[in-house]
């Protein structure tokens, strides 16, 4: 029952948009490489279920678009852009789909990486990942302006780096914070209590009952 489902987006080397978390398909497949330097049809030969568990065996690497029409009408899109993915390669599978761009939420992890992302997408919301807050984060409410005004709407930072202060920060600037990852059942009650706007868990039946 999670409204959301995050999505990690890298490119292969002949330019379609992909789900790998990793730069190489080493950890998560049967195979060894950067996914830069592999196309879609060697990165569909590999095995990227079996080191999970033998239950998903035989699972291949899935193509945005795959997953985009898995997921319409189903469930909000987060994407995590692991690779410099631009907005017009997202706004053209989005249009294919028929999917609405306030859909899905654009995450990059670089602030640099908006002018690319904002200007093809303007009705889907931007927030930055990051580890911890910016050092631009002590500039003030100046910090906050400035990410609005690059396009930004929020954040998603690492949960053991929030503060209340921040949320407070953030919200007074009618920004959100969206918290990663989040297991343990007294941590999600913290962020609870904290206000943050959303929790990125592996267990999200669990987490939608504190």
């Amino acid at each position: 029952k999670a409204p959301i489902v995050e999505l990690d987006l890298n490119r292969s080397k002949d330019g379609v948009v992909v789900l790998v978390h990793d730069d190489t398909v080493d950890r998560t497949t049967n195979g060894a490489g950067y996914v830069k330097d592999l196309t879609l049809q060697q990165l569909k030969e590999l095995d990227a279920g079996l080191w999970k568990s033998p239950r998903y065996a035989g699972e291949t690497i899935p193509t945005f678009q795959e997953v985009a029409e898995l997921c319409k009408d189903r469930a909000i899109m987060m994407l995590d852009l692991k690779a410099d993915v631009k907005g017009d390669e997202i706004a053209k599978v989005l249009s294919s789909t028929g999917i609405s761009q306030d859909q899905v939420i654009v995450a990059p992890w670089e602030i640099e990486r908006a002018p690319g992302l904002a200007p093809y997408l303007p009705d889907a919301p931007m927030i930055l990942l990051h580890s911890k807050p910016p050092a631009a984060y002590s500039t003030g409410d100046r910090f906050f302006e400035d990410m609005k005004a690059q396009g930004f709407s929020g954040f998603s930072l690492k949960w053991m780096h929030l503060s209340k202060e921040f949320v407070q920060d953030a919200h007074r600037h009618g920004m959100k914070v969206h918290s990663w990852t989040i297991n343990d059942p007294e941590e999600i009650s913290g962020a609870v209590l904290m206000g943050i706007d959303g929790i990125i868990t592996d267990y999200p039946e669990a987490a939608a009952a504190q």
